[in-house]
């Protein structure tokens, strides 16, 4: 399952491509807009963490697992953030996760 520590090593790395990412996640579209007004004061980054958060404890342990996550990052163009998870610990070639 995805933790709080893989949201906050990918937010900064996702940047603006966020809401994009949570879209790939299938996460509803109101839920997206409201984080993006509830952190209308915080960066893109911190944006992106909470938005990870939101849906990570939304959809539960069973639905939010690294290999969806990776997926999205992967849709979305997020290469960077698919290294820093891979240095992280997770293993990208046993998820079946293609670039």
């Amino acid at each position: 399952p995805v933790t709080e520590s893989h949201c906050n090593c990918i937010s900064p790395l996702v940047g603006g491509k966020w809401k994009n990412v949570l879209r790939n996640l299938e996460f509803p579209e109101v839920f997206i807009e409201n984080v993006d007004v509830d952190y209308k004061d915080g960066d893109v980054s911190e944006k992106c963490y909470q938005g990870l958060l939101k849906w990570m404890r939304t959809c539960g342990t069973q639905t939010a697992t690294t290999k969806q996550l990776c997926d999205a990052l992967r849709q979305t163009g997020c290469t960077d953030a698919l290294e820093a998870l891979s240095k992280g610990g997770i293993n990208l070639k046993s998820s079946n996760i293609s670039w």
